[in-house]
């Protein structure tokens, strides 16, 4: 504000002088040639100057615009793609969480290659195709997220996975965070979704061995880890009980019980699971182990149930 202030004031300084100028004197000026002649004031010859360099100034702006249009006039017409693409990027946004996915898959999808991050659009118009139930589209889209950017792997990957999971394509949801996993071994996210994966793969000896990692990273609290646990071993013990009527050696079964109990710690917090354990061993025909079982168990902590 004060820089303007000052230019004004030094504007109207010279513009004083100038017309004190004019009037003293107005000067006179006559211009001859071939038979014309020009006759004027200075003041006037020096205005028509200053006017003249003016225009000459802004035809040579637009002249340099018109014969260098990549250096020039693309770079004004690219400004204003980018701002356009950005808004439509907004747009976009705003129409994905309001659940409009056709719009936003378009707006996104349209204005990825205008603006400065493409990915962000190219992932989010992936979401909006997988929710129209279009999963090559979804794929075609991520694909273009990794061309624009690859070293965005982790991110690419991991909207990947939640894709699939929603379209209930576990095996390829699988692969993909296995993957991540290698990436980021400690990232939450991943393997809450490699518990729901394995879950409905009903792969229970990976959902088992991933337990160690759930509990040392306290992915889970108590009561799911007891769930999970629980889940896992019920179905593991159904396997045991069909190989053990198909005729199996008890002794290699109840073996594989007591292997597959310690690696359930949690579950010795569950008086129902506790009890069928010790049933198990029964049913097999191992009741000294059964017994001793009973005992440890009633010795650290007690069971009202009055019997198994």
């Amino acid at each position: 504000m004060r820089k303007l202030l000052f230019l004004l004031v030094i504007m109207m300084a010279i513009g004083s002088v100038l017309g004190l100028l004019m009037r003293q004197d107005s000067g006179y000026v006559l211009i001859a040639y071939n038979g014309v002649t020009i006759e004027t004031s200075l003041w006037v010859l020096i205005t028509a100057m200053v006017i003249t360099l003016f225009v000459m100034s802004w035809i040579k702006r637009i002249l340099f615009i018109l014969l260098r249009p990549s250096n020039s006039l693309a770079k004004v017409t690219g400004n204003l793609a980018q701002k356009r693409a950005s808004r439509n990027t907004i747009r976009g946004m705003l129409e994905l969480v309001g659940g409009n996915w056709n719009k936003a898959e378009k707006l996104l999808t349209n204005s990825a290659e205008k603006v400065p991050y493409p990915l962000i659009n190219y992932i989010s118009a992936a979401y909006a195709a997988s929710e129209q139930d279009e999963p090559e589209r979804s794929k075609a889209l991520l694909r273009l997220a990794h061309q624009s950017t690859p070293e965005a792997e982790f991110a690419i990957g991991f909207a990947q996975s939640q894709i699939q999971i929603k379209q209930q394509h576990y095996e390829g949801a699988l692969a993909s965070l296995l993957r991540l996993q290698k990436l980021k071994p400690k990232h939450k996210q991943v393997l809450k979704m490699l518990v729901t994966v394995y879950t409905q793969l009903k792969d229970w000896d990976a959902l088992l061995s991933l337990t160690p990692t759930l509990k040392k990273d306290g992915i889970f609290d108590d009561d799911n880890m007891l769930e999970l646990e629980r889940n896992a071993f019920l179905a593991l013990l159904d396997k045991i009980k069909f190989r053990n009527k198909l005729g199996q050696n008890k002794n290699e079964l109840v073996a594989e019980v007591e292997s597959l109990w310690n690696k359930l710690d949690t579950l010795s917090q569950d008086d129902r699971m506790r009890q069928l354990y010790a049933q198990t061993l029964i049913h097999f025909g191992d009741d000294t182990k059964a017994e001793s079982f009973i005992r440890h168990s009633l010795n650290h902590k007690w069971s009202e149930e009055p019997r198994l």
